[in-house]
């Protein structure tokens, strides 16, 4: 039983970057309008908070067909919303969202399982999005052009390291078939969300010194 994980580009941020997303009326399936929302792009996204309202039903996009090999294909990202400066700060939420839309599954051979372990890719991408939260609330900004070197490289870098950390969990737990491995990461992954707890809040403050 196959399965992937796509992580879209976590975010490139320029400093006059907003994102905006509105609450959704119509979902019929995974369907409070509390916990879907549209993107600016028009996407259906879930932020990472509300993970435990997300079913099987969520998957509303279809598997493209270079992955029909797999058993679901699950798109997450990190991405900014609402950002702002003012004269000693740079304000911004920073999420981690599912998209509903663009997240598929074989419904011949989905199972629990396998939900469970892709629920804990979304988990590994929310440590991801603490870690770069915890990043940017120590980086002090001293002018425009650094700070968007600053938020570049940073992308970068943890984009890389969830791939690499998601390659690794699938690779060690069989995708769900090594119960034992699951069962270490399940545990890893758990300590970490803990480990990074002060940084569960999306509201980030950076210092601007210009």
């Amino acid at each position: 039983m196959k399965y992937i994980l796509i992580v879209l580009l976590i975010f490139t941020i320029t400093i006059s970057l907003k994102w905006n997303t509105k609450s959704i009326n119509n979902i019929s399936d995974c369907n409070d309008k509390n916990i879907v929302e549209v993107s600016d792009d028009g996407h259906l996204i879930i932020p990472w908070d509300k993970r435990n309202s997300i079913t099987w039903d969520c998957y509303k996009g279809t598997i493209p067909d270079s992955l029909k090999q797999h058993s679901a294909v699950t798109v997450v990202s990190i991405i900014p919303r609402e950002l702002k400066i003012y004269n000693d700060s740079i304000v911004m939420n920073v999420f981690c969202f599912f998209y509903s839309d663009l997240s598929g599954k074989d419904e011949t051979s989905i199972s629990e399982n396998l939900f469970a372990h892709e629920m804990k890719h979304f988990d590994l991408a929310e440590v991801c999005t603490r870690k770069l939260r915890k990043e940017l609330t120590e980086y002090i900004s001293k002018n425009a052009n650094d700070t968007q070197y600053f938020f570049n490289e940073i992308i970068k870098k943890h984009h890389k390291i969830l791939i690499e950390d998601a390659n690794k969990y699938d690779n060690e737990t069989d995708y769900s078939k090594n119960i034992t491995g699951q069962k270490k990461w399940d545990k890893k992954i758990d300590s970490l969300l803990n480990t990074y707890k002060n940084y569960s809040n999306p509201h980030i403050v950076i210092k601007k010194k210009w």
